[in-house]
């Protein structure tokens, strides 16, 4: 365990990641067929991920404790972008959570990790969003910060669903105990405790068929805003369709060639 933990080895890895073109200089002495057994029994124990498709392992105790100058850009930076938080606070979870949960991010196609620390990791997706995620482990919550070029919020969707599926699969004898979106207008105007909507409430708002809601502090915002995935901002709308030629004709119907022109938020 040492020769992956420890900077004794030739090997140094680079957030916490440890490339498998690296295993024979840290196992050189043993024989590569014993290599996989070593990973499992490692991961068995917590002591790092392995991520076959990418053919890496991921080691949380050589993570930085700080974040990076990065983090400080991301907070920082003013570009012209939309602006989706998120928060959940769970009932409990146990040492390890947080380390897991990071690679359960590795795995997930179309996100890249690009700058990770102890407690926190920004993430960049195919389509150059970009997304901050923190834990504070003495209250169990997880705050998510994404920036997105269009108002549908399309990584914040997948990183919830990825929180979701993530905490339903693993730790699922744990509760949600809150969900909140945190109010854009809020941050915008750089207030140092930025007031928070329940999704409860938001999803109630909706239904009731109110398209804002106001905080605390006065400011109406819209809910698209705050939570694209509760109205469905994903969606895009399909219009001009022009029906051509007869494709084929099944027992669920009848398929055609079509051509639609489909609208930009």
């Amino acid at each position: 365990m040492t020769t992956v933990v420890s900077f004794t080895t030739e090997a140094r890895w680079k957030d916490g990641v440890m490339p498998h073109d690296c295993l024979p200089i840290v196992w050189k002495q043993y024989e590569p067929w014993l290599y996989p057994l070593l990973l499992s029994l490692l991961e068995k124990f917590d002591v790092l991920f392995t991520v076959k498709e990418k053919k890496i392992s991921f080691v949380p105790c050589m993570l930085r404790d700080k974040p990076s100058e990065e983090y400080i850009e991301f907070k920082n930076q003013k570009k012209e972008s939309y602006l989706f938080e998120r928060s959940y606070t769970l009932s409990f979870a146990p040492l390890g959570f947080f380390s897991r949960f990071m690679c359960h991010i590795y795995h997930k196609r179309g996100f890249h990790i690009v700058h990770p620390w102890k407690d926190g990791f920004i993430a960049q997706s195919d389509t150059s969003d970009t997304c901050l995620i923190e834990y504070e482990p003495n209250i169990y919550r997880l705050t998510i910060i994404c920036k997105s070029a269009n108002k549908r919020g399309a990584m914040l969707m997948s990183i919830t669903d990825a929180i979701q599926s993530f905490i339903s699969t693993h730790y699922s004898r744990y509760q949600i105990k809150g969900q909140n979106a945190i109010c854009t207008n809020c941050r915008m105007l750089s207030d140092s405790t930025p007031k928070t909507f329940s999704i409860e409430s938001l999803i109630d708002e909706f239904v009731n068929g109110r398209f804002s809601i106001t905080c605390e502090a006065g400011h109406s915002v819209l809910i698209d805003e705050l939570a694209p995935d509760i109205m469905m901002s994903n969606i895009v709308e399909i219009k001009d369709i022009k029906i051509e030629d007869k494709l084929g004709e099944g027992g669920y119907g009848v398929v055609y060639l079509s051509l639609i022109h489909i609208s930009e938020p």
